[in-house]
């Protein structure tokens, strides 16, 4: 299968958005062209790159599929539309790619990376970042989005392997702790303490929202046990 794209940008202010993603914004791409392709729906003239994945078979929903990884840069949740072709690298000339089929527009999300450290081996207090591209004003406030961290403990006499989810709750009388924005619009950082004299298990949930005026968007999560 072979993608092309082009990228749409998001309704906030972040890094510039390029007029569309290169082949090697493709990251699991195993059979790239840059020259020499073309399209029956384009001039003869014309030439097109492609990124080639390889493509699976679901028995279950008797469909194909292709995972995709785009690298979007600094911009901030853009959207992309992907035009999807059946791509034979080993072909007679103009006869590598089908006919065209466009997909519908999605956004992508942006990676984040969480760090937890302990400044201290048996300290209580744990420093937390967050690493990952990030916005600066939203459509009607300004500022990046908001980060919170809060402490959980795993419920008296219950099994994770079963309970899983249900099998945590916040440490009582707790807050979320917000994470500062540092000055390169792509780490928080901040710090929490796990509570006083207590055992067992715990875990920072780390939760990403976006700020629209007076609405909250949640739009990452996530949880490690420390």
């Amino acid at each position: 299968m072979a993608a092309l794209a082009r990228f749409a940008t998001a309704s906030c202010r972040s890094g510039a958005i390029a007029t569309g993603p290169t082949v090697g914004a493709f990251k699991l791409a195993d059979a790239t062209k840059t020259d020499g392709l073309s399209l029956a729906e384009l001039p003869a003239d014309t030439r097109v790159h492609v990124a080639g994945h390889r493509v699976n078979y679901d028995a279950g929903r008797r469909l194909w599929y292709a995972d995709l990884e785009i690298d979007a840069g600094q911009t901030y949740f853009p959207f992309v539309r992907l035009a999807l072709a059946r791509y034979q690298p080993i072909s007679l000339e103009h006869a590598h790619l089908s006919r065209v089929v466009r997909a519908d527009y999605v956004q992508l999300a942006p990676d984040r990376a969480v760090t937890i450290t302990r400044p201290k081996g048996s300290s209580r207090d744990l420093a937390v970042t967050v690493a990952g591209t990030g916005y600066t004003k939203g459509i009607r406030t300004d500022g990046r989005s908001l980060i919170e961290v809060v402490v959980e403990r795993k419920r008296a006499n219950t099994d994770l392997s079963i309970a899983q989810e249900l099998g945590w709750e916040e440490v009582p009388d707790s807050t979320p702790v917000p994470l500062t924005p540092g000055p390169d619009a792509t780490t928080w950082s901040g710090n929490v303490t796990l509570p006083a004299g207590a055992t067992g298990a715990f875990r920072v949930v780390i939760r990403e929202i976006e700020k629209f005026g007076t609405e909250r968007r949640p739009v990452y999560a996530d949880a490690i046990v420390v």
